[in-house]
């Protein structure tokens, strides 16, 4: 179980964190969803308050509540798992066809490609730090 405040995503494996995360996103309002949407479309509090015609502070409260129920950190973190929900990556909610430690294809794939972005990056960091010898050994000496 996770600790104090911990998220379960830092202390549990990825069939846990789905299985939680599913169940937090089916208690979502619909007006907790529309605001965390606006969220992750990098909409300020003001602009999510004004398409939606409700006061700024009623949309705080609505993120505030949503990222509560999520157990995440903050709005982003909140909006992101509900982005991954509608993308796949999370299934929506478990029933008896889809058992909770089944993965989603969706998921899988976005770790890979983490894992081939990391890999492309070692790779352009090893051939510059390459290029740099080469430079400071062409180096004309007095």
């Amino acid at each position: 179980m996770a600790a104090h405040g911990e998220s379960p995503r830092r202390s549990q494996d990825l069939e846990t964190w789905c299985a939680f995360a599913d169940g937090r996103l089916s208690h979502l309002t619909p007006m907790e969803r529309a605001c965390l949407e606006l969220v992750a479309q990098r909409r300020s509090s003001k602009e999510i308050a004004k398409q939606l015609g409700i006061a700024k502070s009623s949309v705080d409260t609505y993120c505030d509540r949503a990222r509560s129920k999520l157990a995440v950190a903050d709005r982003y973190a909140a909006a992101r798992l509900l982005a991954a929900e509608s993308a796949g990556a999370v299934a929506a909610p478990f029933g008896p066809d889809l058992p909770a430690n089944s993965f989603r294809a969706g998921g899988l794939q976005s770790i890979s490609l983490f894992a081939f972005g990391v890999l492309l990056l070692v790779s352009a960091l090893s051939t510059m730090l390459s290029a740099l010898q080469v430079l400071e050994a062409m180096k004309v000496r007095p």
